[in-house]
């Protein structure tokens, strides 16, 4: 016979949730046509992207949007301007 142990625990006085943070940035692409701002976000490799990630602090970053991907894979996000998702 197995032991209900699921309302015998009570958590720290002062515990705290671990509080998720989600930023939604838009990039000003109309308004700056002469700027491959993908480009400069990715960088050769992926690398820009992976650093800015880095030094975040574990923060997940994704480009979504319309221009984000060469394929039509998402096609919620294609209807959406451009944008980059921060995420921790």
């Amino acid at each position: 016979m197995k032991k209900d142990t699921t309302g015998a625990f009570k958590p720290p006085a002062d515990y705290k949730k671990p509080t998720k943070y989600k930023e939604k940035v838009y990039i000003p692409q109309k308004d700056f046509p002469e700027i491959n701002f993908i480009g400069q976000l990715i960088g050769p490799r992926g690398n820009t992207l992976k650093r800015l990630e880095r030094e975040a602090g574990g923060v997940k970053i994704f480009i979504r949007g319309k221009g984000s991907v060469k394929e039509v894979f998402f096609y919620f996000y294609l209807s959406v301007g451009l944008f980059v998702s921060a995420s921790s």
